[in-house]
């Protein structure tokens, strides 16, 4: 199956890769030309406030940083340095409000401005509540830099609306820690739990509705509109967010068409109507996005266990994945695994 190379790349605001360069020479003391590709720093100097780059750069920037400077703690020490006003409008509105409801609320709304590869969602569960963060699939594999920068500033704000000493009640990361446990309780302070199905930051859900006396609701508005007026200019892509969407709902077990259009509040017949004129249908992307999502799985190890592709791809049994990766691979799974696993390699 051929990838779609018609697509736009999912775009980031250039703040935090302009930031990330100021703390490698600022803080750690390092010369970026000896951390960072010339041609990066060439796109990052050129960008003016407020442009945008790749996604997909933003997040290898991380990686390699990490790499070269030996530093395993690269993104959550560089989330712990970085002022929240520096990282562009988006950032900014996060102080000005009054309850963590209405922050979480907006950053639902706002954060693709900053990130359209990351997807966000606040979730909860009788006395808890969850902030899940999760990244395009194309995106997952050499993330986890970027991803540990997320949690801690996601920390960084709530502490910031209720207080320096709030603790959340736990954090979840889908890879295994990078970092020692020490180093990770030191960041977050409160326990670390690795190898979990999200990125997610755990806290009670009447948190919720803690009042501060701090914020400003002229000022979130007046920073709204002008965040709205971005959000309009975005052009639409609507096989980009049926995908982001797919990906997002395979996540809880299932991702029919019904369910997508849902998200979407579109109709059934309208969503593949629309899909049609962009020159696509439902049963092709969510064919893309389970391709997508083997790969990144089968890329970790040649010891991925073939079964939990089940439940990753959302079928409910174990055949209807080795008819698909028949499908698609034209091999089962076992094989598939070694091949991708060598390649990766």
């Amino acid at each position: 199956m051929n990838a779609r190379t018609s697509l736009p790349a999912a775009l980031a605001d250039v703040a935090i890769a302009r930031e990330l360069v100021r703390f490698v020479e600022h803080e750690l003391g390092r010369d970026p030309r000896s951390v960072f590709e010339g041609s990066v720093l060439a796109v990052i100097a050129r960008a003016r406030p407020g442009d945008s780059v790749a996604a997909e750069l933003l997040i290898d920037v991380f990686e390699h940083g990490a790499r070269r400077l030996e530093r395993p703690d690269f993104g959550v020490s560089f989330g712990e340095w970085v002022a929240m006003r520096n990282l562009g409008p988006v950032a900014q509105l996060w102080e000005h409000y009054s309850t963590l409801a209405d922050l979480l609320k907006g950053a639902e709304r706002y954060l693709p401005l900053d990130n359209a590869a990351m997807m966000f969602r606040v979730e909860r569960s009788g006395s808890e509540a969850r902030i899940v963060y999760a990244l395009t699939p194309e995106l997952r594999r050499g993330s986890e830099q970027f991803m540990e920068m997320n949690l801690i500033l996601g920390v960084k704000v709530v502490r910031n609306l209720l207080g320096p000493a709030w603790r959340p009640l736990g954090i979840e990361m889908q890879h295994q820690l990078l970092s020692s446990k020490q180093r990770m309780h030191e960041c977050f302070r409160s326990p670390v739990r690795h190898a979990s199905t999200d990125y997610a930051i755990v806290f009670p859900e009447s948190d919720l509705r803690a009042r501060q006396h701090g914020g400003d609701e002229v000022l979130a508005g007046l920073i709204e509109r002008f965040l709205d007026e971005r959000v309009s200019d975005q052009p639409a892509d609507l096989p980009t967010e049926v995908k982001r969407t797919i990906s997002w709902l395979l996540r809880g077990g299932s991702a029919s068409l019904d369910e997508t259009a849902a998200v979407l509040a579109i109709g059934p017949r309208t969503l593949q109507r629309r899909l049609s004129a962009a020159g696509c249908d439902f049963a092709t992307l969510l064919a893309e996005v389970r391709t997508e999502i083997t790969l990144a799985y089968l890329a970790r190890g040649p010891n991925q266990p073939i079964g939990l592709l089940t439940a990753l791809l959302g079928y409910s049994e174990p055949s209807a994945v080795s008819r698909f990766l028949k499908q698609i691979f034209g091999q089962d799974g076992r094989m598939l695994r070694t091949q991708v696993a060598r390649t990766s390699g």
